[in-house]
């Protein structure tokens, strides 16, 4: 939960340095809430019962709750326009009496609301532990003792389950709350991404999921104090398949901010970013998956999986501008530094004396219609595109496996093309329909079937443009990585590579919001 928080600081820092705030104001994202979220048609909902109707059990461990917010986050599951659920509480001997008395008042008032008092804290695990146990619905959403769900929650939940049953996994966008009830800091969350999932623990809040499912796999473990949900999410969506996991892109979860939680500060918990670390290293041994968990900054880390070091990699370098000394200075230095063999290293002609490597081989046309020319006459397992270097900074050139970085994911995902260069993911490792900075690696099978498809010469930014929507067609995903070289999205065609941005799998709607400042979308 508290990882969630990090993802949205590093996202933060992201825009402000693009010029972009993700909510520099507050009536920004007012305005939003008045333009996309519509009241509640109760009348409506009544005349309208869905066929499909089964329980869900809210779970909500307790431990000295500050008085007024335990109000509120359970009015809020009373107040829900979808009236067959219950609440599980487990009280974790709360020093505070008052707890006890108004735990005790809403369990007569509303037989709906159980609660359970421990004799001992038994920790936030132990204690939703013990709330799983009164648990009796199909589907499970957890809730902490000081959040609120807004109405409409639960009947989003069975709305979405009416439309497909298969679904043993939803999650939604969240967003903040003060003690004020002002609402801030929306979360808009991209669809499913195991890589994503793998580099910090974005779905959670609402987080729903089926019941046999927790149970299967133990529920909650302790060690995993902080980052116990994180540990949970690893290990049930390894119970199930990805088509089987849902994201809502609507607020359905209220994330109570004030100071001593970790929706008002990174830092307020810091031992939980170190759970996560253990929960992520736990995930690569059970999934046989040889890698380190290196922790970028609090919540966020990076699985480096290792790389496969017997694979022949190509490189072509696509720089149409002028002859410059800054390309040659850059690529020379980047050379120096790489770890992984290259193959064979493609350049324009201009650049045949300047580049005295064994392994770079020079052309003289249009280096699109050279592309064709390596598929049929080269070996090579994965070809790296890049654009004209001379537009690189030194600060995006500095490591050494940048190689590593793209062909890394290759063993582990289906994917088609890795790319870098993205105004929203940050250090995130997802999957993207578009890369769109100045590098991006390809597999062979994949950039040859295209290219025997294709009769137009294409600039780097179609190809890429291209290449990635054949890659979705053929059954592939594509992936964005900050860890290689050239980091960097195109600004000048940015709008070219986030066209049709509504329609997009992993950019949801939503999202516009962050990029508003940048895109031009189509009609």
């Amino acid at each position: 939960m508290q990882i969630i928080q990090t993802f949205k600081n590093k996202l933060t820092k992201l825009f402000q340095r693009s010029t972009l705030s993700l909510v520099s104001k507050s009536s920004k994202y007012d305005a939003w809430i008045k333009t996309h979220e519509t009241p509640i048609n109760i009348k409506y909902i009544h005349e309208n019962p869905f066929p499909y109707t089964p329980k869900i059990s809210i779970i909500m461990p307790v431990w000295n709750t500050g008085e007024r917010w335990l109000h509120f986050a359970i009015q809020s599951v009373i107040n829900q326009s979808y009236d067959n659920w219950e609440l599980c509480i487990a009280d974790g001997h709360s020093t505070n009496p008052n707890i006890k008395k108004i735990l005790q008042k809403y369990s007569k008032t509303d037989k709906r609301i159980k609660t359970i008092f421990l004799k001992e804290n038994a920790g936030i695990a132990g204690n939703t532990n013990e709330a799983l146990k009164l648990a009796e619905g199909t589907f499970v959403c957890f809730l902490d003792h000081d959040d609120e769900l807004p109405s409409i929650c639960l009947y989003e939940i069975i709305k979405l389950l009416n439309f497909d049953k298969k679904y043993d996994i939803i999650y939604s966008d969240n967003d903040k709350i003060d003690e004020y009830g002002r609402r801030t800091d929306p979360f808009f969350k991209f669809d499913f991404s195991l890589p994503a999932l793998l580099s910090t623990n974005y779905p959670f809040h609402l987080f729903v999921c089926r019941k046999s499912l927790i149970d299967c796999v133990g529920g909650l473990r302790c060690g995993f104090e902080g980052a116990q949900d994180f540990d949970l999410i690893l290990r049930v969506v390894e119970r199930t398949n990805p088509q089987n996991i849902a994201h809502i892109d609507k607020i359905l979860y209220h994330w109570r901010m004030i100071h001593e939680s970790s929706a008002h500060s990174s830092s307020a918990k810091p031992y939980a970013y170190t759970a996560g670390k253990l929960a992520l290293q736990e995930y690569l041994v059970r999934n046989n998956i040889i890698g380190t968990v290196d922790e970028l900054e609090p919540g966020s880390y990076r699985v480096k999986k290792e790389s496969p070091q017997d694979k022949n990699i190509s490189i072509i370098i696509t720089n149409a501008s002028e002859k410059n000394e800054t390309f040659t200075q850059k690529l020379n230095s980047l050379l120096q530094i790489t770890t992984y063999p290259i193959s064979k290293l493609f350049v324009p002609k201009k650049y045949k004396d300047e580049l005295i490597y064994p392994f770079v081989q020079v052309f003289n046309k249009n280096p699109f219609v050279y592309l064709k020319d390596i598929c049929e006459t080269e070996n090579f397992d994965y070809l790296i595109i890049i654009n004209d270097m001379g537009n690189f900074d030194e600060s995006f050139m500095a490591n050494p496996e940048w190689i590593q970085s793209l062909i890394e994911h290759y063993s582990h995902f289906n994917v088609g093309i890795v790319g870098t260069g993205s105004l929203v993911f940050s250090n995130i490792i997802c999957n993207i329909e578009r890369p769109c900075g100045p590098v991006f690696c390809v597999k062979r099978n994949l950039i040859t079937d295209f290219l025997n498809q294709q009769t137009n010469n294409l600039d780097f930014d179609e190809l890429q443009i291209q290449i990635s929507e054949f890659s979705e067609r053929a059954g592939c995903s594509n992936l964005y990585t900050p860890f290689s070289l050239g980091n960097l999205p195109n600004y000048n065609r940015i709008s070219q590579y986030y066209s049709n941005f509504k329609s997009r799998k992993y950019f949801t709607k939503n999202m516009e919001f962050y990029l508003h400042s940048y895109l031009i979308y189509n009609p």
